[in-house]
């Protein structure tokens, strides 16, 4: 019987030496499962921040696309004012080419009435010289 009691107490010591090898595999193991846990739920946060990120592009494409648009009308409204302005400037260009060769051609015809006038009065001034110089030498001799 003392060899089955120490045969009994070698099984019960490898049987506890079992017991605390698997203890310890288990609190290794459920480390483990916490670690796995905290990298899994750091990943969830990430794919969230990321999924995210991505609607927050989808809106400020989106965003970007009507502001393009929006540009773009402004553009073309912008590109036909211009053509407008531009239209309008040629007419006053033509306008004031018009008004500035009329100015030429009245100032010529204002040149040439004051030559004509001035020839008249030449004229009239040496007719008048004319009939004076007979007159005073008529009132010469009469005195």
């Amino acid at each position: 019987m003392g060899q089955e009691v120490e045969a009994s107490q070698r099984e019960c010591r490898n049987y506890n030496s079992e017991v605390f090898r698997l203890k310890a595999a288990w609190d290794e193991a459920v480390e483990q499962l916490d670690v796995v846990k905290r990298e899994n739920k750091n990943l969830a946060d990430e794919i969230k921040d990321l999924l995210d990120q991505l609607g927050e592009g989808g809106r400020s494409i989106h965003e970007l696309d009507k502001q393009r648009r929006r540009l773009e009308v402004e553009k073309e409204e912008l590109q036909s004012a211009l053509e407008e302005a531009e239209a309008a400037l040629e007419q006053e260009e033509n306008r004031v080419l018009r008004a500035q060769l009329e100015l030429g051609q009245v100032r010529q015809e204002i040149d040439r009435k004051i030559h004509e006038k001035e020839e008249e009065f030449d004229n009239t001034r040496y007719i008048k010289f004319l009939y004076i110089i007979p007159i005073s030498s008529y009132s010469v001799d009469r005195h």
